[in-house]
């Protein structure tokens, strides 16, 4: 290691400039390889990190947002996911008393996400979309509490997959739930990474991009079919696995 990571994402001081989570193996693995990681994440995958805003999910989705947009949108969505990370980070060893305080803490980190992009209150989603197939809104508290119940097991479960944890956060946030309002990507790398960090391990790095991250979609409208479902998810686990290089 010959330098360290300060200041945040696109403001780096010093860098490591080769070293990478595989190396820390069996040691624990510091924030600043954590953002580094994190940071190839967010330029791969996310629109908003690149300048777009895209309010095209649902008809109703530009009334929640606060109207920023192109550079300053680029800067928050770095801002904020960086902050996100670090409370992650910061919180790899709490303890949780029941699946709504873990819901309590993951929508915290959602806020982060959104700040400044989201308007005060209107954090959840609050209308279907007619683009994706994510849980109809009636739908919608009951799914989340079947994924808060079931993240909160793997939590509890010191011998539960970190990765396989990881992607059942990825899957419900972002393909299934598509709980909040905006940043459903960004917060679903939050908490797939917060799963990630608890076991000291490495992050994912998503070839393929978008295209291929997005080819894991739902075929069918989230929770009317839990066989479907579940298939979906195996399909989307698969594909998260291979994101893990050596």
């Amino acid at each position: 290691m010959t330098e360290i990571l300060e200041g945040g994402f696109g403001n780096k001081k010093t860098a490591f400039d080769s070293l990478s989570s595989v190396e820390f193996a069996g040691n624990k693995i510091p924030v600043e390889i954590y953002l580094q990681d994190a940071e190839r994440n967010l330029l791969t995958m996310s629109r908003t990190a690149r300048g777009v805003v895209d309010t095209s999910a649902s008809a109703k989705k530009a009334e929640s947002m606060t109207g920023v947009s192109g550079e300053a949108a680029a800067d928050l969505a770095k801002q904020n996911f960086e902050t996100a990370i670090r409370e992650a980070y910061n919180n790899k060893e709490r303890e949780f008393e029941s699946p709504e305080d873990l819901r309590k803490f993951i929508e915290s980190l959602a806020a982060t996400v959104n700040s400044g992009i989201v308007k005060e209150g209107n954090l959840i989603r609050s209308s279907d979309s007619e683009k994706y197939p994510y849980v109809r809104i009636a739908n919608l508290e009951n799914y989340m509490n079947k994924f808060y119940q079931g993240l909160y097991e793997r939590v509890q479960n010191p011998a539960a997959d970190p990765i396989e944890s990881a992607a059942f956060a990825e899957f419900g946030i972002d393909f299934g739930g598509h709980f909040f309002a905006d940043g459903c990507g960004k917060t679903a790398k939050v908490v797939s990474s917060f799963m990630l960090m608890r076991h000291n391990h490495k992050l994912p790095e998503y070839k393929g991009g978008r295209s291929a991250y997005y080819a894991n979609q739902l075929q069918q409208i989230a929770g009317e079919d839990e066989a479907a479902d579940e298939a979906g998810y195996r399909k989307f686990l698969e594909y998260y696995k291979g994101l893990f290089w050596e």
